[in-house]
């Protein structure tokens, strides 16, 4: 069985706020999505030891079946370029309309043309139903169309995984369940962290789990969640 992510005993560098003490394990096979209930501090630093941004102080982590740890500079700008990543908060640029928030970082990255990741951020700003936003800036937005422009972004470039933070918490069930439709149509791989109860995602999951300060746990159903 192959993982596009797996945390193997891992345990955060000294000075994390994450309240993270005890080895953590978890895996995502590939074609699956996971979905992990816990704090904003645990998931931060989950999220960046999986980018390379922090390092584990024991333990394996490892993304699309290479170590994280073993990264060169160059490779991870490689690596990232293969998934899509959405942190908490999302980070859009104020003085780019959503559009272009969407089509740059893929542009920046070498993946498309400009003219081609123009087309395609419109193109993915319409199936989101947020079209009409697509050339206001995120001021100019509500915090629904900016969460979903922010998600959008992540499809950009046909990603092999998602790593998505708290991704529409500010989104309402019936549009999310639309959304979260398309993302599995689009990406078959994902690890997805949430800070409350979210039965649309959590009725999209291959595995759901529990993570607080008795450690990561599987949930058996979503009634336990």
């Amino acid at each position: 069985m192959k993982f596009v992510l797996q945390f193997i005993d891992a345990i955060p560098a000294a000075g994390s706020d994450a309240d993270w003490s005890a080895p953590l394990s978890i895996d995502v096979p590939e074609g699956s999505w996971s979905v992990v209930r816990t704090t904003p501090e645990r998931s931060h630093q989950l999220v960046r030891i999986a980018v390379g941004s922090a390092l584990a102080a024991a333990g394996t982590v490892t993304v699309l079946e290479s170590p994280v740890g073993s990264w060169s500079r160059s490779e991870r700008r490689r690596r990232l370029a293969e998934f899509g990543v959405l942190l908490d908060p999302a980070g859009l640029a104020s003085n780019l309309s959503l559009n272009d928030n969407v089509a740059i970082p893929t542009t920046y990255r070498g993946l498309m043309s400009r003219a081609a990741a123009a087309a395609a951020a419109a193109s993915l700003l319409d199936e989101l139903e947020i079209h009409a936003y697509a050339a206001r800036r995120p001021p100019d937005v509500p915090e629904d169309g900016r969460q979903l422009a922010a998600l959008g972004r992540t499809l950009m470039g046909k990603p092999r995984f998602l790593l998505l933070e708290n991704p529409l918490a500010a989104v309402k069930s019936r549009a999310a369940a639309t959304v979260w439709a398309l993302c599995r149509r689009l990406v078959p791989s994902a690890l997805v962290t949430t800070f409350r109860r979210d039965e649309t995602l959590y009725n999209l999951a291959d595995a759901l789990y529990l993570w607080d300060a008795a450690g990561m746990r599987r949930a058996a159903s979503v009634a336990n969640a």
